[in-house]
Parts: structure tokens; C-alpha cells; sequence
């Protein structure tokens, strides 16, 4: 059984991966509901794999991705989810996208009344999220189903980090540190498993970043805490403005002392922009994962959360996330630009490491 890494181990391999620059990716002229369907499958396949070519033209080299193989799927036609999963990574493999998953989550915004009715939980809201695992009754069936995904790639190249859990503690769940228990099972399961990639849980504290800033006096809540302790490399996010991005940066950095990766930023009325965040992450060497993609019929990124909608500071008028319409027009030129001279830097370090071999 494998230990966390010691943070020699963490930049011995860092230092051996590309630099990421990636985004969070969700299909958005079709969906992996469809994707999964034998019905609709392969034209939802070209659909996908348009957008995979059109990440990889512009230099995105990863994915962080959520859901990869939905759930039902795998108790209902195992075999079929299977091999249909290993297509997809295997089509991101031939664009030279590497992928991380990504397997619990605590950014749920609903919860169950006694009518069965669905009940707010976001940010500010008076209820705590729900989640199926906080029933310990149902640990085993989410066991199976994570464990069978990486055992099957816990030594696959293609998978560049497992991401335990997103945004532990959001949703009014980090005051008694609901999912910790899960979370520390769900560790401790692939360290079992000598998975030959990192671990990696998120801090995020979204509540404290309605302003743009982070509230460093405070520092990091006891959950974020916990898993970044966990975690064989740091993850965060972050979705205000440049100073602010930079100095929680620095934060983390220094507190830890292990590579990062930013896995979402991106907020346009927060002032989280890609040409001036993407090189502040690669000058201080901190992979990047922004949030969006192509925006479409299946996934809409342009529109704000609700709860900052009455925010009269804002600009409601900007798109939120995402790069591009779903007729893969850019929506603002300078986005992609950045992008491309990023590619340029990356494939110029590449092409030097390949003669210094």
C-alpha cells in the first residue's frame, strides 16, 4: 500500500508531466447521457470528438472531467459503460489530452423535503446539501463503482491525477465536516490500490469569494484543511480577479509546499480572465484547469449563479465561462489568442526537453 508522497516524490513527477493547460470539460452539442445510449451514441461520439479537435487546436493538453461514466450506466449495462469509457479516453489520448477524474463531489444545490420536493442549498441558503453516501448503508455500492473505474486506470498514462473530491464542504457541509469520513475512505482505498497517479482534493471556499478576495486571517476551513493534507499535489479554486488570484496562490504555495494546479477559475464579472490568469498561473508554475468550454444546448455557461444575479456591482451582460458558441465561434478573440500563445511556449519547451533526451 502506497503512502501520501512525500513532497520530493509530488515534484519528481510534477516536474516530469507537461505543464497542464487545461480546462474543465462537459460536452455542449450533446451530452454523455446520450453518449452512453447505444441508440445515440455515434453520433453523439462526432459530436464529442469535434470538440476534443477543436480543445486540442487551441492547446488545451487536459481535461478535468466530473460524471465520466454516469452511474446508472454502470449497475445497468456494465460492459457497454466500460467499453464505451475506455472510447472516450482513448479519443482524448489521440488529441494528446490526458484526463483527470473526477470522483466525489459536495457541490450539490438540493435537498429533499418530506414531500420529496427539492429544497435550495446553494450558497446562503438555510439548508444543508444531501448527498445518497451520507447514509454509511449506501458506501458499499459507491465503493464498487469508483474502485472499478480506477482499477481499471490506476496505471494508464492517460489519467494525469484522480481528483477525490469536488469543493469538499460546499453546500452548507463544512461546518461538521460531513463527507471527511467518505473522503478519507475513498483515499485510502486507491492508496490501497497503488494507483500510480497523485490524489488530490479541492479547496475552494466559493462563499468567501463573493467579493473577489480571500479571507487569509481566517485561512482555510477544517475541511479544506483535511484533504489538502490528504492530497499528493494541491488543488484549488478560485474565480476572483488577478490580485487576489495571486495572493491565494502565494497562500497555498507557501503553506504547503507542493505543486498545484488551479482546476476552475474563469469568471468574467468577477474579473478572472484567461489572457491575464493563464501566464500568472505558468509563470509561477501552477497547472490550470479553467472552467467551460464550448457552451451549447446541452450546457449553457453564459449566465451568472443565481445568487449573484442581483449583484448591481457586476456586469451581467458578460458571459460567465466558456470560450466558445456551440457553432464553435469565439466569443472573445483575445481568449483564444491567449490560448494559442500558450501552445506556442508549450510546444517550445517540449521541443527542448525532447533534445536535452
Amino acid at each position: 500500500m502506497r503512502n501520501r508522497w512525500t513532497k520530493e516524490e509530488a515534484w519528481a513527477w510534477y516536474n516530469d508531466q507537461p505543464w497542464v493547460n487545461g480546462c474543465n470539460f462537459i460536452p455542449a452539442n450533446t451530452s454523455l447521457k446520450l453518449y452512453y445510449d447505444p441508440a445515440t451514441h455515434e453520433e453523439s461520439k462526432k459530436l464529442i470528438e469535434k470538440e476534443v479537435k477543436l480543445a486540442a487546436d487551441v492547446g488545451i493538453n487536459s481535461f478535468r472531467m466530473h460524471r465520466l461514466l454516469p452511474r446508472d450506466v454502470w449497475k445497468n449495462d456494465h460492459d457497454r459503460g466500460m467499453e464505451y469509457l475506455e472510447e472516450f479516453i482513448g479519443l482524448l489520448d489521440k488529441y494528446g489530452i490526458s484526463l483527470m477524474p473526477v470522483l466525489g463531489n459536495d457541490c450539490v444545490f438540493s435537498k429533499p423535503d418530506e414531500n420529496g420536493n427539492s429544497v435550495s442549498c446553494f450558497v446562503g441558503a438555510p439548508v444543508v446539501g444531501w448527498r445518497p453516501d451520507d447514509d454509511m448503508n449506501n458506501w458499499a455500492e459507491t465503493e464498487a463503482y469508483y474502485m472499478d473505474i480506477v482499477n481499471a486506470y490506476k496505471n494508464d498514462r492517460r489519467i494525469y491525477a484522480w481528483n477525490i473530491w469536488n469543493e469538499a464542504g460546499n453546500a452548507n457541509r463544512n461546518l461538521e465536516m460531513i463527507s471527511l469520513p467518505l473522503i478519507n475512505r475513498v483515499f485510502y482505498l486507491l492508496r490501497e490500490a497503488d494507483v500510480t497517479q497523485p490524489l488530490t482534493a479541492d479547496c475552494w471556499g466559493l462563499y468567501k469569494q463573493v467579493e473577489g478576495r480571500y479571507n487569509f486571517e481566517t485561512g482555510l476551513d477544517p475541511i479544506e484543511l483535511a484533504v489538502c493534507n490528504l492530497s499528493d499535489i494541491i488543488t484549488w479554486h478560485y474565480y476572483g480577479d488577478l490580485l487576489h488570484t495571486k495572493k491565494y496562490m502565494k497562500y497555498l504555495m507557501e503553506k504547503f509546499g507542493r505543486p498545484m494546479l488551479n482546476t476552475e477559475w474563469g469568471h468574467r464579472p468577477w474579473g478572472s480572465f484567461i489572457p491575464s490568469t493563464l501566464p500568472l498561473f505558468k509563470k509561477y508554475n501552477c497547472g490550470s484547469y479553467f472552467f467551460g468550454f464550448v457552451t451549447g444546448p446541452y450546457f449553457d455557461m453564459t449566465k451568472v449563479w443565481g445568487f449573484i444575479r442581483d449583484d448591481d456591482r457586476i456586469d451581467q451582460n458578460v458571459w460567465m465561462h466558456g470560450i466558445f458558441y456551440a457553432d464553435f465561434t469565439p466569443y472573445d478573440q483575445d481568449d483564444i489568442d491567449a490560448l494559442l500563445e500558450m501552445k506556442e511556449v508549450l510546444e517550445k519547451e517540449r521541443q527542448g526537453k525532447t533534445v536535452k533526451k
